[in-house]
């Protein structure tokens, strides 16, 4: 009797066997599984990444496009409305270097319009950029014509082009006496007085508009020594 039980209690315990192929294919899911999320969560960063991108350095400034490029690239893009492609570009009007632009959609009644520059008191800032980019070079009407037939690109009228010259003779005056105001109020600081009229080193240049010595227009300017600014101009 205590034969039977001493064989009864030294039967070893049956281990469980689990199926092979249940082990692979719960390896494989889960592998499955893990690279699908960590696909999922790789194409929101680098969305996140181009987005923060972009925000650190956007687009500004002008740019020379090609109107066959834009008019293909809107061809392309869909309607906001419709949903259908087929977008086309007309352009309404122009105002010198600035266009007018419509956009309409082929399958609907979807249009809206835009200028290709930004405005400053009802005024393409293009314009202006352009008239002064011509007289830092020393340049007028006549040379920004040839440019811009040149370059293919709509022109400023002579009337249009005298006006924005105007307009940046006043800003430039302005800005030009605030400038020399400023400099003799630092004179004041280094020398002071009680009767505000300061004694100091200057000097003098002056320049023509055209070489040689037969020009009937130029300028001299008053240089401070201490700070080296200009503290007057004559015309």
């Amino acid at each position: 009797m205590g034969n039977a039980k001493r064989r009864v209690s030294a039967k070893r315990k049956r281990q469980f066997l689990v199926n092979g192929s249940t082990i692979k294919h719960s390896k494989n899911s889960s592998a499955t599984s893990t690279n699908a999320s960590s696909s999922k969560n790789k194409i929101p960063a680098a969305f996140d990444e181009e987005i923060a991108e972009y925000q650190r350095k956007p687009l500004t400034g002008n740019r020379i496009i090609d109107m066959e490029v834009l008019l293909n690239l809107f061809l392309q893009l869909c309607c906001p409305r419709c949903f259908e492609e087929g977008i086309l570009l007309s352009e309404d009007s122009t105002h010198g270097l600035c266009s007018n632009f419509v956009i309409r959609c082929k399958h609907c009644d979807f249009y809206s319009g835009f200028s290709s520059s930004k405005k400053t008191l009802n005024c393409p800032e293009v314009n202006t950029r352009f008239v002064y980019g011509m007289r830092q070079i020393r340049k007028g009407f006549s040379a920004g014509f040839k440019l811009c037939g040149t370059l293919n690109l709509p022109r400023l009228s002579k009337t249009g082009y005298t006006n924005h010259e105007k307009e940046l003779m006043s800003v430039i005056s302005e800005d030009s006496e605030l400038s020399m105001q400023k400099a003799a109020s630092e004179l004041l600081v280094l020398h002071p007085t009680k009767n505000k009229i300061v004694e100091c080193g200057i000097s003098v240049d002056g320049t023509w508009q055209r070489r040689g010595y037969s020009s009937m227009n130029g300028c001299v300017a008053a240089l401070s020594v201490d700070t080296g600014k200009v503290v007057d101009i004559e015309i």
